[in-house]
């Protein structure tokens, strides 16, 4: 009978390989979930409680978080480097967006961040990686303003996977 290894080298696979990428990118998208919605809850209530004060909380408190679920869950070599790069950078391009409002905001400052702390294959082009960055934002801003409850659905989703749709269609 073949030795099958350690049951923790069969969970979490080498680093590197699409397997680990893909399960990094999809526990960072968790995370962005639950960061998004507390932020647009506590958006849409307006109220003046505890409740939204901590939901809004949560939901900023969550962006570094996902983050470094990202680059250490996909196998990142320079992952805490790149953490810090992506809070710069989410920092930067979710306060210049803020001006269309806090959802398109925060997807924009993950998309942002997403592109340098998800692990690169060492064919892949940074530019490219950008411009789908850029695709999901204006994609994000055009479904929250034009397909309000769709578009909300489905915003969570995309800042993490745009780098990984970059790298399986170069």
């Amino acid at each position: 009978m073949p030795s099958q290894g350690c049951i923790l080298a069969q969970m979490f696979p080498s680093s590197g390989s699409p397997r680990r990428v893909i399960l990094g990118v999809t526990a960072a998208t968790a995370v962005v979930v639950v960061s998004f919605w507390s932020v647009v809850w506590s958006v849409a209530s307006r109220a003046e409680s505890g409740e939204v004060a901590g939901a809004w909380a949560l939901g900023v408190a969550l962006i570094p978080f996902s983050f470094l679920v990202a680059a250490f869950g996909s196998g990142n070599p320079r992952a805490s480097g790149a953490v810090v790069w992506a809070l710069v950078t989410s920092l930067f391009v979710g306060g210049t967006l803020l001006l269309l409002g806090p959802a398109t905001a925060l997807i924009g400052a993950y998309a942002a961040g997403a592109t340098v702390t998800v692990r690169e294959p060492e064919d892949t082009s940074v530019k490219r990686r950008l411009w789908f960055a850029v695709g999901v934002t204006v994609l994000a801003a055009l479904a929250i303003e034009f397909l309000p409850l769709a578009g909300l659905a489905m915003v969570p989703g995309l800042p993490f996977t745009a780098p990984l749709i970059a790298d399986r269609t170069a």
